[in-house]
């Protein structure tokens, strides 16, 4: 398999524009969506620039928006009959719970969790925390206990 190219000179920067303009992104057609799944495929792929989705990874956007769908009419039939039906779970909201737990599995591979869209993975999240609990250590403001006399 061929390397990506990298983006950091003008030219690759130029076919990635021309690639992401030149085709509207659709499911494979070996895994048909059914025109309530499409919602769904779209919102996904609008999440990462067209260059970067392969024919693998739309697939997977492709079955991830099938799970989406699904997961969408499992809670309606959940919330339509009653989370809980003579004393019991309705078995919808079992479903409902599972398929959750797969759509965020499915988006944490492609990459579309929050860390990932962020940009970056523990250690640069890390980082940045880091940096934001000392933002105020820079000395410009004053705290207790200065030595500026109002204190003493």
């Amino acid at each position: 398999m061929a390397r990506r190219q990298r983006i950091d000179s003008v030219a690759a920067q130029v076919d990635a524009a021309s690639r992401a303009a030149r085709a509207e992104l659709s499911p494979p057609k070996h895994v048909p969506l059914t025109d309530a799944e499409l919602p769904f495929f779209r919102s996904t792929i609008d999440h990462l620039p067209h260059g970067d989705w392969l024919p693998h990874t739309l697939e997977m956007a492709a079955l991830l928006a099938r799970f989406m769908a699904a997961l969408e009419r499992t809670q309606t039939d959940a919330r339509d009959a009653g989370f809980v039906v003579d004393g019991k779970v309705h078995p919808a909201a079992t479903i409902a719970a599972n398929l959750s737990g797969v759509v965020l599995a499915w988006r944490r591979s492609l990459g579309l969790h929050a860390r990932a869209l962020a940009g970056g993975d523990l250690r640069t999240a890390g980082k940045r925390q880091a940096g934001a609990i000392g933002w105020n250590d820079d000395d410009l403001l004053a705290r207790p206990g200065d030595d500026d006399g109002l204190l003493n």
